[in-house]
């Protein structure tokens, strides 16, 4: 199984300490990938900065479709994009909170 973490802000660091945390916990059978975009807001602080997230996080989902991702984690707070995610990915798509 391929699961990816999705970090919709474009802070890459905090994309790398989540993918960290995940491949600590891990299955040993489960490939754990992480993405981000690079044209969003650098933190996600309100329902604005959701709003300009959003999209590139479901370029994102696309992206991961085409690879053969098998299931999503939006790795932040309050979820944004959750509904709207699930609508695009074939598989399970879960955030955070």
């Amino acid at each position: 199984m391929h699961v990816r973490l999705i970090n919709p802000n474009s802070t890459a660091s905090m994309t790398a300490q989540a993918l960290d945390s995940a491949l600590r916990v891990k299955q040993k059978e489960t490939h754990v990938s992480a993405a981000n975009p690079d044209d969003t807001p650098v933190s996600i602080e309100g329902q604005a900065d959701e709003a300009m997230a959003v999209p590139g996080l479901l370029a994102e989902i696309r992206k991961g479709e085409a690879l053969g991702v098998d299931a999503y984690v939006i790795a932040c707070f309050d979820d944004p994009g959750l509904h709207a995610a699930r609508e695009v990915a074939r598989g399970p798509v879960i955030g955070i909170c």
